[in-house]
């Protein structure tokens, strides 16, 4: 697993850091850190003018041969600048007009996932991880833009997942505008097959005995 900023993990462990909420055991969260994953296998960061403003991303980012691209449920735009957020070029955005949760979709499985992530709203946004679809991880914390730290969010050390649902905290107050950038992504490692250490050693076994009669029969 590649490494992550140490200032951004917080374990799993009931409450995190920043005034997070988690309710797994098993992973740990990116909270308010000031940058990313250290050598990410992707990095997506939406380039500079490759679409008009508001043009909607869905699966721009999807890599068909490699699979190993994004993709993102329908609600978000593409934009070269924002109001709260003119310190990066080229992102994606959620509609105000969207309630509903926002996804991003993984065409291969990871075991890290993080993102920079600002909000106009408070009191926050709830980050829940999913493997098909299936509940695995989540936390909940403050995103809005005026908060002081660091704008990078996200999951890691979770075996793996291929969705990320944003939503809204109960409460939330305002319009509902984020947006996102530079997402960066560790694929799930490949597990070995329970049954090849064993067949490995059988075929070393065979070796070694085919080896065995070829030496018998050279010294007869």
């Amino acid at each position: 697993m590649k490494k992550i900023n140490a200032i951004a993990v917080a374990m799993f462990m009931g409450i995190g850091a920043g005034g997070l909420t988690i309710t797994s055991a098993n992973a740990a969260s990116v909270i308010h850190a000031a940058s990313g994953l250290i050598s990410p296998d992707k990095t997506v960061d939406f380039g500079i003018g490759l679409f008009s403003d508001s043009f909607p991303i869905t699966n721009q980012f999807s890599e068909p041969i490699s699979q190993d691209g994004v993709l993102f449920d329908q609600g978000y735009g593409y934009r070269s600048a924002f109001n709260f957020d003119s310190l990066r070029d080229g992102f994606i955005f959620n509609t105000g007009s969207n309630t509903e949760p926002g996804k991003i979709v993984f065409e291969k499985t990871v075991n890290d996932a993080v993102f920079s992530f600002r909000s106009n709203f408070t009191p926050g946004t709830l980050f829940t991880a999913k493997l098909n679809g299936v509940f695995v991880a989540d936390f909940s914390g403050d995103t809005d833009e005026s908060n002081i730290g660091g704008n990078f969010f996200g999951f890691t050390g979770i075996s793996k997942f291929n969705e990320i649902e944003i939503d809204f905290i109960t409460g939330t107050t305002v319009n509902l505008n984020y947006s996102i950038d530079n997402l960066q992504y560790n694929f799930s490692p490949v597990p070995i097959p329970a049954a090849l250490p064993l067949f490995l050693g059988a075929l070393a076994g065979l070796g070694g005995l085919g080896f065995m009669k070829r030496r018998k029969a050279a010294a007869a």
